[in-house]
């Protein structure tokens, strides 16, 4: 059961993305055990429901991966763990939407965990 209104609404942005996306999602996750765990849960999760997708793993966000961002053809990035103050450095991007599972009230993983819950009944 999700508690918060806020992530409610995100989680079912997130689904919905996900469930609609004819094209490989694109997943930049943070070498970081939560980052970690997180991109697992994920991955095993897109694979059940044959979805294509690209991970990356970054230590930072920094000028070389804003380039790399900003070179993408993909408009919508799902963000593994990433620090207030990466986020923060991607509003630069006006023609992007980021999906962003961070630690907030719950880990990255618990949030990444109740999405695989909402995408895939067998992930429970």
């Amino acid at each position: 059961m999700i508690h918060d209104g806020v992530f409610k609404e995100q989680v079912d942005i997130l689904k919905a993305f996900i469930l609609n996306s004819e094209t490989p999602l694109r997943i930049f996750s943070k070498q970081s055990i939560e980052g970690l765990v997180s991109s697992a849960i994920l991955i095993k999760t897109l694979q059940r429901l044959n979805k294509n997708f690209v991970l990356s793993f970054y230590t930072e966000i920094d000028e070389l991966k804003l380039r790399e961002i900003r070179l993408m053809h993909n408009k919508e990035i799902i963000f593994l763990d990433p620090s207030y103050l990466e986020i923060d450095s991607l509003d630069i991007f006006k023609d992007k939407t980021f999906f962003i599972l961070n630690k907030n009230d719950i880990s990255a993983s618990e949030k990444t965990y109740i999405l695989s819950k909402e995408l895939e009944v067998t992930n429970t």
